[in-house]
């Protein structure tokens, strides 16, 4: 499951990391629409031609337009858990952008994957893991009993949050984080197939 952004013009780092919340929050939001989870995200990340290249020390690549660019950042992060969860997600995305960004340079296209993708229904209950000696068996198991409730509480969340857009719209119910400069999920949710409605 893919969710990409051509953005109208470069982007530097902080402004570029608004859009990757966006983007990876609307990922986690779809899985659970279609009842899917994942355990692995991928980030690649284009960058534009106005960057200023004085520091840039790494390969180069070339455009759709035959423009010379820094070469694209490309890079994948595995959770622990399969699941869909937004908090989970969006943290991981952080994190894995922030590894991978070259943050002098002026970013014009991004997209986040959601990949190992499977659905809900066909998750194992089973879980086995290799026992240690020198850990607390117990203290392990309440640690993963609170992360599943944990998971079960988001997704109640989510869940209700997915109810009232598709009933009010997409715009209906929006974070903070989509008012900050340079946020493009209030325009993309009123754009169709990416184009202006």
């Amino acid at each position: 499951m893919t969710i990409g952004q051509v953005l109208s013009e470069g982007y530097p780092y902080l402004k570029a990391k608004t859009i990757i919340k966006e983007m990876s929050e609307q990922l986690s939001l779809d899985l659970l629409k279609k009842e899917l989870v994942t355990d692995q995200i991928t980030i690649s990340i284009m960058y534009d031609k106005d960057s200023d290249m004085s520091n840039y020390h790494g390969q180069l690549a070339m455009d759709f337009y035959s423009h010379i660019v820094a070469y694209p950042s490309h890079g994948t992060i595995h959770m622990d858990t399969l699941n869909n969860s937004t908090n989970e997600i969006q943290s991981i995305s952080v994190k894995l952008f922030d590894e991978i960004v070259h943050k002098q340079l002026l970013v014009r296209r991004m997209f986040i994957v959601a990949s190992n993708v499977i659905n809900k229904k066909d998750i194992k209950k089973e879980k086995y893991r290799q026992l240690d000696l020198f850990e607390d068996d117990v203290e392990l198991t309440k640690a993963e009993s609170e992360k599943i409730e944990k998971l079960k509480q988001d997704e109640k969340i989510q869940s209700a949050l997915l109810k009232i857009k598709a009933r009010f719209g997409k715009n209906a119910v929006i974070k903070g984080t989509n008012l900050m400069d340079g946020a493009t999920q209030i325009e993309r949710n009123k754009q169709i197939g990416g184009h202006k409605a």
